[in-house]
């Protein structure tokens, strides 16, 4: 007699075995991840293209992200598409062979970041939380000089003549 695929076997047979093969899938995905407090983070950004971690099997969640990495999430994250025309791309310490040029041309190119005053970008630079406020504040198209500040800030280390003040404040 043939008991056929209903409800109570449902589980037996699909969901179980997606279970196991998904914690077999995320046990193995990253070395150094399991006791990260960000592993489902991790993963989920992962299971998207977002995040592929290193050859070695790692990921180095306390590592620093620099720029490139950090324009490759935005972008991603978003599902924005990259530009295809890179003429008017001006940065002087990019490398067209290398995976992060389609995102930092876009950036340049869509406004989202300026570079240096010598015409760099510095792709492998670690990133500063100013520096990525401001490119979020950018890429989504919210005016820094929107909001309503004054001079005053709760923040005690922020200067109102710091370049980024604009963007801390908008960003409450």
């Amino acid at each position: 007699m043939n008991a056929g695929f209903n409800k109570k076997n449902v589980d037996l047979h699909c969901i179980n075995p997606l279970i196991y093969l998904q914690q077999y899938l995320d046990a193995e995905r990253y070395s150094d991840t399991e006791d990260s407090p960000y592993t489902e983070a991790i993963e989920a950004m992962s299971e998207r293209g977002i995040f592929q971690g290193y050859e070695d099997g790692s990921f180095r969640p306390e590592n620093p992200i620099n720029r490139a990495e950090a324009l490759k999430i935005l972008f991603e994250a978003s599902n924005t598409p990259l530009e295809t025309n890179y003429s008017n791309y001006l940065f002087t310490d990019t490398d067209s062979s290398q995976w992060y040029y389609p995102y930092v041309a876009s950036s340049q190119i869509q406004g989202y970041v300026q570079g240096y005053s010598d015409g760099s970008f510095h792709p492998a630079g670690n990133i500063t939380r100013a520096e990525f406020l401001k490119i979020v504040l950018k890429f989504f198209n919210i005016d820094e000089n929107s909001y309503d500040y004054d001079s005053t800030s709760k923040y005690g280390d922020i200067s109102y003549s710091a370049w980024y003040y604009p963007y801390i404040m908008r960003s409450e």
